[in-house]
């Protein structure tokens, strides 16, 4: 099960070992680096996985903070949730800015990461992002995802 977004042209992709599909743009005003996690099944408590999501693998020594939150919607019609945050050091100078897109699939998340050594690059690319992000869906290949699934392929009996 994995969530499908497609990455604007020319962003060098791979896959890691973890499963997360990470990208990077080189762009005029810096450089982006996107993860494109596996869906994860949803904790009781949406808040909690935002949260830790958000704060997660943040540059040692750096405190994150949330800055701006922001509900949307994929063209599907799944809800899409866009965090911006910022990574500051014990100077309170900002060394990462982040965007962190939540899907909600149902029972499944989709965890999208976006980083930038300053707002410049994330805001230069938004509008690639932004559709980037609102296309996401989710694919359950893999998995049974309804019993209609597991008949596929087999006659249906005659009446």
């Amino acid at each position: 099960m994995k969530l499908d977004v497609t990455l604007p042209a020319g962003w060098q992709t791979a896959t890691l070992p973890d499963g997360r599909r990470r990208a990077h743009a080189a762009l005029p005003t810096g450089e982006i680096v996107v993860d494109v996690f596996p869906l994860v099944a949803l904790p009781e408590s949406f808040a909690d996985l935002v949260q830790s999501f958000v704060r997660s693998e943040s540059p040692p020594g750096t405190t994150v903070s949330v800055t701006q939150t922001q509900d949307l919607a994929t063209r599907l019609g799944y809800p899409l949730g866009v965090v911006e945050a910022g990574a500051a050091d014990a100077e309170g100078r900002v060394v990462e800015v982040r965007w962190c897109a939540i899907y909600q699939f149902l029972e499944y998340g989709g965890l999208v990461m976006l980083r930038a050594a300053s707002t410049d690059g994330l805001h230069a690319a938004r509008g690639a992002i932004l559709d980037m992000l609102v296309e996401g869906r989710p694919d359950f290949s893999g998995q049974v995802a309804a019993l209609e699934e597991l008949f596929a392929g087999f006659d249906e009996p005659s009446a």
